[in-house]
């Protein structure tokens, strides 16, 4: 017989002859060679693996030694690990008590590595002892069915919390809290539930994560702060400080994902770039792509379109559970900017659906603003003028969502659907509101803007018209919709600048594919297909991907921990970025990618 593959075979074949050897030994002689390797071994888990071989019963030292080394691992994130030496504990365990307590840890880490297969607590959490519930009660919010995460938990009385050990109630309270933000129920209840689980002695900083945006969300539904206090807040504060400590990049989590609704993407870019890069360091952890969706939706905002698909790539990846609603509501984005309009509309669809389910009051206000940047980009008349009612049909009047928050960019997708509608009542409001907003640098020339939109199409021209020459400081998504606002109303030379305008802005995002959405009755060769014209059309994904980064100055080490993948696997894509590009460096790649730069405005 022919050998095509000698050596994974040969190893196949070494390893049971090894075992076969290994079971023909005695257990006792098995059992004292395990245990004088156990002290010779060089590390704390060779030599547990031989204590725990060479035991011979029941063993509450080495099960308590066992609990204490998983404790270990659960602090260096290393949860699947941890899930394994907690039940090894538990084997040992002789106490009923003890090991029945260690498998429910043993649960929680499994949980934590999304092994939902290997957590043993069965059943719907109803009936069973306070531990077996919030075990029920976290799976189910990991799988992200919050309602039924939240009415298990719920269950909890404060009694049974306080019966507890610290770590254990820290962690329920902290869960329940982000399960009840989620679903949409009582941000009072969250925001008791975090209180109490700060004032913990025994925090575990795998979830600090969830604590820190939850009591963020619970603060945002439950106070109503004064507009310029609120955006000093969010962008006081040394953020090489808040990095150093994980406290401090829970903040920056929340500072960074709360400035989505102000309008104010480099410095939320600034601030999830820290978070993003920890996660991937295994210093900082969500679990469930929010981070990425959010810095994709930053980058979206900048007009940094081609970093933003990368963000909202990597929010979509890991096991294929449900999408938070807050993740789901920013991830149509990637669809919409590559010009897929019939899929960004059912990812949208989709989102609002995931909102309706679970009307987490964050998730509902950024779907607003998410719905009708995408109806401004390519929505039809119709369709804009419907979202009004419809979103006051599904979620309720904008005005009571009005009265409680003051985020600014949300007041802008207000005031635009508002002017679809015919609300010049709502639209003068939201004016005003932006006219006062003095901290924030576009406030006062996109309220004239929005002004102008009720008026008629040649009011509209005058006002707009030197508004979209001198641009927007600071907001390159919102200067470029100003430019196609003007362009499509107006039909004289102002109209054929902003357009002009227009293409080289959506151009210099990155968003070529889109230009037949925005401008669908374009004469046949000016809006001709411009992908087939460009430099990056015949990559794939990720080769698009990584030249994109390597366009912006990255080194291959740099690249390769923005995508979590390695410097070699970084070099092998860009061998064939170069040979689709006709380029053979880094050199003439950014020359052939400069020479079809459009020239500036």
């Amino acid at each position: 017989m022919r050998e095509e593959h000698p050596v994974p075979r040969a190893r196949i074949f070494h390893g049971v002859v090894r075992a076969a050897i290994y079971e023909t030994i005695p257990l006792s002689q098995r059992q004292r060679l395990h245990g004088r390797a156990a002290a010779r071994m060089p590390s704390a888990r060779e030599r547990l693996d031989h204590r725990v071989a060479a035991a011979s019963g029941m063993n509450d030292g080495l099960a308590s030694d066992l609990d204490a080394f998983a404790d270990e691992l659960h602090d260096a994130r290393h949860y699947r690990q941890a899930a394994h030496t907690r039940r090894q504990a538990a084997y040992l365990s002789a106490a009923p008590d003890a090991r029945a307590h260690r498998e429910l840890d043993a649960d929680f880490d499994a949980i934590l590595a999304l092994d939902m297969d290997d957590v043993s607590t069965l059943g719907d959490g109803t009936g069973a002892e306070p531990r077996a519930r919030f075990i029920r009660g976290a799976q189910l919010a990991a799988e992200r069915d919050y309602s039924a995460a939240a009415d298990v938990l719920a269950t909890l009385t404060d009694a049974e919390l306080s019966d507890l050990d610290d770590r254990a109630a820290y962690r329920a309270r902290v869960i329940r809290a982000w399960a009840t933000i989620s679903c949409g129920r009582s941000a009072a209840q969250a925001k008791e539930d975090i209180r109490i689980a700060e004032t913990s002695p025994d925090p575990d900083r795998a979830i600090q994560g969830y604590l820190s945006i939850t009591r963020g969300q619970a603060e945002f539904v439950t106070t109503a702060p004064s507009g310029p206090e609120t955006i000093r807040a969010l962008t006081g504060g040394e953020r090489s400080t808040l990095a150093a400590s994980p406290e401090g990049l829970s903040t920056l989590a929340w500072r960074g994902t709360s400035l989505s609704f102000y309008g104010l993407p480099a410095r939320q870019i600034a601030d999830l770039e820290i978070v993003t890069a920890r996660l991937g360091d295994g210093i900082f952890d969500f679990g469930d792509g929010a981070f990425s969706a959010f810095q994709g939706f930053a980058y979206f905002l900048d007009g940094q379109w081609g970093r933003a698909a990368i963000a909202l790539d990597l929010a979509r990846v890991g096991p294929r559970l449900r999408p938070a609603p807050l993740t789901a509501t920013l991830l149509p984005i990637a669809s919409l900017m590559a010009g897929d309009g019939d899929t960004a509309r059912e990812e949208l669809a989709a989102a609002r659906a995931i909102r309706l389910a679970e009307p987490q009051s964050a998730a509902v206000g950024l779907g607003d603003i998410v719905e009708v940047l995408a109806l401004l980009l390519i929505g039809t008349p119709d369709e804009r003028a419907r979202w009004f009612a419809s979103r006051t049909a599904d979620f309720g009047p904008m005005d009571a969502y009005a009265g409680r928050h003051v985020q600014l960019l949300w007041k802008v997708a207000r005031a635009v659907a508002a002017s679809w509608a015919g609300r010049s009542d709502v639209v003068a409001d939201e004016v005003r509101g932006l006219r006062e907003a003095e901290v924030i640098p576009w406030g006062a020339q996109v309220a004239r803007w929005l002004d102008a939109r009720i008026h008629d199409d040649e009011r509209f021209a005058d006002i707009v018209s030197p508004i979209s020459q001198n641009g927007i400081p600071d907001f390159p998504l919102l200067e470029a919709l100003i430019h196609l606002d003007l362009a499509r109303r107006t039909s004289d030379r102002r109209g054929d600048e902003a357009r002009s305008r227009a293409e080289r802005s959506f151009t210099a995002f990155g968003g070529e594919r889109l230009l037949p959405l925005l401008f669908p009755d374009a004469p046949e060769g000016r809006a001709a297909d411009p992908v087939a014209a460009s430099l990056l059309a015949p990559l794939s994904d990720r080769e698009r991907e990584i030249a994109t980064l390597l366009l912006e100055g990255l080194s291959y080490a740099q690249i390769g921990r923005e995508l979590f993948i390695t410097r070699s696997t970084v070099a092998f894509h860009l061998t064939r970025v170069y040979a689709k590009t006709n380029t053979t460096s880094r050199h003439e790649l950014v020359e052939a990618a400069r020479a079809e730069r459009p020239p500036a405005p």
